[in-house]
């Protein structure tokens, strides 16, 4: 991963990502504690500038229920999964096509529905969600074609 392309396509969803993360949602949630000098930073009062701003905008609609939960999830596995592409699977990855396609098809259901499934069963904190299924399963597509 040598090009800034590849830098830009990986790094871009993550940090979108963490911005819809960290503005849409509550501060309740374990990340935000984790998050050093608060105070210093100003970060509380940032923190509910933007997420007043990101109601405002979104709403408490179906849509605006995507952006926020389950679109930071699917940049984080559109990234992961271009990473392993472009890391791993094009340099370690078998030759024949078949082969390639189960790698591909089993990292992505790995990476889509693993975490949904261990929300199901009460692992993870969270519900099973099948938008969030769709949504991330969308974006490794979109990773494995790029």
């Amino acid at each position: 991963m040598k090009h800034s392309r590849d830098i830009l396509i990986l790094g871009a969803p993550l940090l979108l990502g963490f911005v819809i993360y960290f503005s849409c949602r509550t501060r309740d949630l374990l990340y935000y504690r984790f998050i050093p000098f608060r105070e210093l930073l100003f970060v509380d009062a940032f923190h509910e500038t933007a997420n007043r701003k990101c109601v405002e905008l979104l709403g408490m609609s179906a849509m605006g229920d995507v952006v926020v939960f389950s679109l930071p999830a699917a940049l984080y596995a559109f990234s992961l999964t271009y990473y392993f592409k472009k890391r791993y699977y094009l340099t370690f990855a078998p030759s024949g096509r078949i082969a390639r396609l189960q790698i591909l098809v089993s990292w992505s259901l790995s990476v889509a529905v693993f975490p949904e499934l261990l929300q199901m069963v009460g692992i993870l904190p969270g519900r099973f969600d099948p938008v969030d299924f769709g949504t991330a399963s969308l974006a490794i597509f979109i990773a494995m074609i790029l």
